[in-house]
């Protein structure tokens, strides 16, 4: 899924990520299904003074996103 928001510093948006997290992690605790419920993300801070399109924005975000997303492959124990 896709967020936007304005006013978001690092900060902020790491912490809406965070509690993200947070709840899917409780989720998976609480519901003892097989699987485990997980998010990876990605996102971009700018200022109204640069110039970048939309789509842009979304591609370094996804980017982002799929970086993290592979970090967390390699991690992954197989039986």
């Amino acid at each position: 899924f896709l967020f936007v928001g304005t006013g978001y510093e690092k900060e902020t948006a790491q912490r809406l990520i965070d509690n993200i997290r947070k709840y899917l992690f409780n989720y998976n605790r609480l519901h003892g299904k097989k699987y485990n419920v997980s998010v990876s993300s990605g996102y971009i801070l700018t200022s109204h003074s640069k110039q970048i399109s939309i789509s842009d924005l979304i591609n370094h975000a996804d980017q982002q996103m799929y970086l993290e997303k592979k970090s967390k492959v390699k991690n992954i124990i197989k039986p």
